[in-house]
């Protein structure tokens, strides 16, 4: 079995809090690792960044750190060694921690803490087993069409279909079982940074973890998201916003309100935007006598504004335009929770939020469908 696996899923999480009051002291070895290496102590916050924290050196293939007293649930930590490969994550405990690390692989590291680290092996492994699986298909694509073409091709996508369908059950089956743990959050989160489940279902698995962990960060961070998330689901009212358009005039959204208006997020630079704009002029110059509006917000940064300028005429888009020209970090696609464009959010005449990133044909037949 292949065992080449991405940097993301080489992770190993201990997520643990004792009742047993003492100093959170992490010994390791390191065999094979020579002296002076050193290996990194980070704290992980909710949205899994890591904050350096603590060094130790590594001397007679030992190494350890003294740290106070856990007091909080979130108390995550990430360790990495100089040359070696992935990175070790888990819970500074109430008691002390053994590792024993792997130089080669840090995934392979024994580590000896906690009750939880149990369960937390359970998830490790679907997350693992996951990760060879979707690489040994890649793998196998070319060699796969080499033998058996198109067909093949097809054969594969639907096994990786099922394979990921396969574990998605698995996880929630796992969040389900475990809801208690403080590893379920760790696990929902996997599923919601990996767009695997809809917005609503991972709510409703949210919802089912015990409430005691509604304050640690990783829970905070979901939360977060998801309100983000549905501030902007169909069925409710669209936002407000107001921006500049190039000639500095401030545009409100409810001033630009038609019957229907596609509220539209792009960027010069964005291929995608770029090939789907005949499409939009397109729909413009053919429904907006029968009350399509449009008005399009730019992640351009201050930089680029000749070209966003530019591009708005060369694409011959003659609706309304503003842009904060500052990229992902325009506050409008924030408040819209916008992480790839182009986005399209569809609103009937009271501004509520009728349909989402609708391209090509799909926007003409559903301008037809409205306006006809």
């Amino acid at each position: 079995m292949r065992s080449v696996l991405p940097l993301f899923f080489i992770t190993l999480c201990l997520l643990s809090c004792q009742e047993n009051k003492g100093p959170a002291i992490i010994t390791g070895k390191a065999p094979n690792v020579p002296n002076g290496i050193r290996v990194y102590l980070n704290e992980v916050d909710g949205n899994g960044s890591p904050i350096p924290l603590d060094t130790a050196i590594v001397m007679n293939e030992k190494f350890d750190f003294g740290l106070q007293e856990v007091q909080e649930l979130s108390d995550q930590r990430l360790l990495t060694l100089d040359g070696a490969n992935g990175i070790l994550l888990f819970v500074s405990e109430n008691q002390p921690i053994e590792l024993e690390l792997k130089k080669d692989s840090l995934v392979y590291s024994t580590v000896r803490a906690g009750k939880e680290n149990e369960v937390f092996s359970e998830y490790l492994k679907m997350r693992v087993d996951q990760a060879v699986s979707t690489q040994n298909l890649r793998q196998d694509q070319q060699e796969v069409f080499d033998k058996e073409g198109q067909e093949g091709l097809e054969r594969l996508k639907k096994e990786y279909e099922t394979m990921q369908l396969t574990y998605n059950d698995n996880m929630i089956n796992f969040i389900k079982k475990h809801p208690n743990e403080i590893v379920a959050p760790v696990a929902l989160q996997s599923l919601y940074n990996e767009y695997r489940l809809e917005p609503e279902k991972i709510r409703e698995l949210y919802n089912l973890i015990d409430k005691d962990l509604v304050d640690h960060p990783v829970m905070q961070s979901i939360d977060e998201k998801l309100v983000r998330v549905e501030t902007v689901a169909i069925g409710k009212k669209a936002p407000y916003f107001e921006g500049k358009n190039p000639a500095g005039e401030v545009i409100k959204l409810p001033e630009v309100l038609g019957k229907v208006t596609l509220i539209d997020f792009w960027a010069s630079w964005c291929g995608p935007c770029r090939r789907e704009n005949p499409n939009v002029v397109e729909a413009y110059q053919k429904y907006h006598d029968k009350g399509f509006n449009i008005i399009s917000v730019s992640l351009d940064q201050e930089s680029d504004r000749d070209k966003w300028i530019a591009a708005i005429e060369d694409d011959q888009m003659t609706w309304n335009h503003i842009s904060r020209l500052k990229k992902w970090q325009d506050p409008i696609a924030q408040l819209y929770n916008v992480s790839a464009i182009p986005a399209t959010f569809l609103l009937d005449e009271n501004g509520v939020i009728i349909e989402k990133n609708l391209r090509g044909k799909a926007l003409h037949d559903k301008l037809e469908e409205l306006l006809n």
